[in-house]
């Protein structure tokens, strides 16, 4: 029994790694059940087997990237650095994991869903849940900078909705629209409005 679990689980990662590259080429509407059999060398009739739709196959693929998010988030932030380091960490490695997965938001927020609404709304407020802790792990640097004496004294809740709402915005603007190449220029730009703007002593971002 194990055995054939492990053998449908490994089946169910090559389907999904196929699916990734069909969907990233021709969106969630365009894509059919035949176009991931045929990538994935599998039969239709296998594919059904594992997954019941291409939803629950690109679903799958959406809650894998969300679980890649929360490595993202935890690895990129260094606690031997100095809060202001630190921070410029953390949203690099947060800004770079979106723009490499910009595509796949643009289809998980625009195009229209066909199948079951309420997996993908709470597939959202799950990808909601990811991003509120990144914030919460921004507010418990921004409190280390002010004991610390590197930032004045605010309210770092205050902090974690006002770098949220610029990220949001950059994020929008830049990447899901296609004005961004590199995610570092999101990233310096919220360091020039935002970060810079609560330090004690003027600093001049990086070029």
């Amino acid at each position: 029994m194990v055995n054939k679990e492990k053998e449908a689980e490994f089946k169910r990662n090559l389907v999904m790694e196929s699916a990734w590259v069909v969907f990233m080429d021709k969106g969630f509407a365009a894509t059919t059940m035949n176009d991931l059999a045929e990538k994935s060398d599998y039969a239709l009739g296998t594919i059904y087997k594992l997954f019941k739709n291409k939803e629950e196959i690109f679903l799958s693929l959406v809650k894998k990237k969300l679980e890649e998010l929360h490595n993202v988030s935890m690895l990129s932030d260094d606690p031997s650095k100095n809060p202001v380091e630190r921070i410029r960490g953390v949203l690099n490695g947060f800004m770079d994991f979106f723009a490499k997965n910009t595509r796949m938001l643009q289809i998980f927020y625009f195009e229209h869903w066909t199948g079951d609404l309420e997996i993908a709304k709470g597939m959202r407020f799950e990808c909601r849940d990811h991003l509120q802790e990144f914030a919460g792990l921004f507010q418990d640097i921004v409190e280390k900078g002010i004991e610390q004496g590197y930032f004045r004294k605010v309210d770092p809740f205050m902090a974690r909705l006002a770098v949220k709402a610029l990220m949001t915005e950059f994020f929008w603007n830049k990447v899901l629209n296609g004005k961004l190449k590199e995610a570092s220029n999101v990233v310096d730009d919220v360091m020039s409005f935002y970060l810079y703007g609560i330090a004690n002593q003027p600093q001049t971002p990086k070029n």
